[in-house]
């Protein structure tokens, strides 16, 4: 339980830090590519502790 919920929160906030970067960085992609990567890398991270797909 406490598994799935873990998951579900990185997985919350690797959508709003890839959200973040691409509304505050439009147009410049340096930094913008870092921080979406970042955000991704946090989503998958939460879909590993979750276990993936049920």
């Amino acid at each position: 339980m406490v598994r799935y919920y873990l998951g579900r929160g990185l997985q919350l906030i690797g959508l709003v830090v890839t959200a973040h970067s691409l509304i505050m960085h439009f147009g410049d992609m340096g930094p913008m590519l870092k921080k979406a990567i970042i955000g991704i890398a946090v989503f998958y991270l939460g879909r590993f502790v979750q276990g993936g797909y049920r």
